[in-house]
C-alpha cells in the first residue's frame, strides 16, 4: 500500500509541477502581452497629444481666416445684407467684388482725368 501512495504522490507532484510550469508560460505570454499593451497606449496617449496641438494650430489659423474674412465681406455687405445670413451673403461675394473694384476704377480714373 506504501508503494501505490507513492506513486499517487509522485503522480500529483508531478501533475502540480506541470500546471505551475504552465502557468509560469502563461504569466510570462502575459506580461509580454501587457508590455504590448502599455506600448501602444504610450503611442496613443502621444498621437492624441500631437493632434491635440495640431488641432490647436489649426483652429486658431481658422479663426485668423475667419476674421480677416468677416473683416473683408463687410466691406461688401450693403444695408439690406444685414438681415442675411452666412450662408446666403457668400454666394453674393464675387458680384459684390465686381462691383467694389468697378468703382474704385472709375473713382481712380475719374481723378487721374481730373488733374490733366
Amino acid at each position: 500500500m506504501t508503494e501505490v501512495m507513492k506513486v499517487i504522490v509522485r503522480s500529483k507532484h508531478n501533475r502540480a509541477e506541470e500546471v505551475i510550469e504552465r502557468a509560469e508560460g502563461e504569466l510570462a505570454s502575459t506580461k509580454l502581452i501587457r508590455r504590448g499593451a502599455n506600448r501602444d497606449l504610450v503611442q496613443a496617449k502621444k498621437s492624441i497629444e500631437d493632434l491635440t496641438a495640431k488641432l490647436y494650430t489649426a483652429e486658431k489659423n481658422w479663426a485668423s481666416l475667419w476674421q480677416s474674412f468677416r473683416m473683408m465681406a463687410s466691406l461688401l455687405r450693403t444695408l439690406e445684407d444685414n438681415r442675411q445670413t452666412w450662408g446666403q451673403f457668400i454666394p453674393l461675394i464675387h458680384v459684390r467684388l465686381q462691383g467694389f473694384v468697378k468703382r474704385v476704377a472709375h473713382v481712380c480714373i475719374k481723378n487721374v482725368l481730373a488733374h490733366v
